[in-house]
């Protein structure tokens, strides 16, 4: 018997943002637009520094294709990644749906969390540091659901790097149980919805408050 592989369909990130919020996963604020002066209008009432984020159903990478503008400080500057971000899009052959203006967040420790499903143990969350981190040390850990709070507390702890969280030096701790917040929160979103894949990278955890600062939602 051969078992038909579910197909997978990547949300557009405002798409995925409405989700987020559905579990109040905490998410700079953000506007969601499809023209030059709607993105100067955003920016303004969110209040600078923004960032932009190309909106398109065929880039699930914005960064490798300059799709992602920061610390955007006054109109002049929101006009031209606007334009660059369109001009780049044609450039690389992409149809673009839109911007996404978000507020700054800065200055704290990039942690990556996820989500995925195994064939044979079921659905999982991922936790690690950003950076290097995760990209040359591999230093993340792994639950299959359901997961409690000490679950959580135990796949922080055991993250190598976790030092960079609870206080390592002149750094001082940050807010680690707003982390633990939003792994129980995501476990619950992928056990009630219909979600294949989720990818919040970064999440920026300052010392009291933690932000999803990109997130990537894949339904069946």
């Amino acid at each position: 018997m051969i078992t038909a592989v579910k197909q997978k369909e990547m949300l557009l990130e405002p798409e995925a943002y409405q989700i987020l919020r559905k579990y109040d996963i905490p998410l700079p604020a953000s506007r969601y637009v499809c023209q030059e002066n709607e993105a100067v209008a955003a920016a303004k009432e969110i209040g600078y520094p923004v960032a932009m984020k190309v909106v398109s159903s065929e880039i699930a990478h914005k960064s490798d294709v300059g799709g992602v503008k920061l610390n955007l400080e006054n109109e002049s500057e929101v006009r031209k990644a606007y334009c660059n971000i369109m001009k780049l899009a044609e450039q690389y052959g992409h149809c673009v749906d839109g911007v996404l203006i978000t507020e700054m967040i800065k200055d704290g420790v990039e942690v990556i969390i996820g989500c995925s499903e195994d064939a044979e143990f079921g659905k999982y969350i991922i936790f690690g540091l950003g950076g290097i981190f995760v990209e040359l040390f591999k230093d993340v850990s792994v639950r299959v659901l359901p997961l409690t709070s000490f679950d959580v507390e135990q796949m922080i702890s055991e993250v190598k790097s976790s030092k960079l969280l609870t206080g390592y030096r002149s750094e001082k701790a940050k807010y680690i149980k707003g982390v633990v917040d939003i792994i129980l929160k995501l476990s619950k979103l992928i056990e009630e919805e219909n979600i294949a894949e989720v990818d919040l990278n970064p999440v920026i955890v300052r010392e009291d408050d933690v932000y999803v600062v990109d997130a990537r939602v894949f339904v069946y």
